[in-house]
């Protein structure tokens, strides 16, 4: 083998290792691209799933609210203790954005 013969032959192995870096450099970047993509969705679902769950626990609180509140409203209690409650209640059906029961 001669020596320009060994010196082609230097220049492929580096070629061809200089093509295996750049396909790894690659599938790092498709692999760092697709774990973000995978942990911004399961934020996304979790954050869904989260605001739903909310939701729901404030439709069933409202229900509640409401219910007292319009018990109290019909027969306003007696005791300081019972108007106190009222007016939290009262309160709590305005902050919580409960609906009014229509008559």
């Amino acid at each position: 083998m001669t020596e320009e013969e060994r010196a082609n032959k230097r220049t492929e192995v580096q070629r061809q290792r200089a093509d295996a870096s750049e396909a790894q450099r690659h599938s790092e970047w498709r692999w760092r691209i697709a774990m973000i993509l995978t942990v911004i969705m399961a934020s996304a679902g979790t954050l869904y799933i989260s605001g739903e769950r909310t939701r729901q626990s404030e439709r069933k609180l409202c229900a509640i609210v409401t219910s007292m509140d319009e018990s109290y409203r019909e027969t306003p209690p007696s005791t300081a203790a019972g108007r106190a409650m009222a007016v939290n209640l009262s309160d709590l059906r305005q902050q919580l954005g409960c609906p009014n029961k229509e008559k």
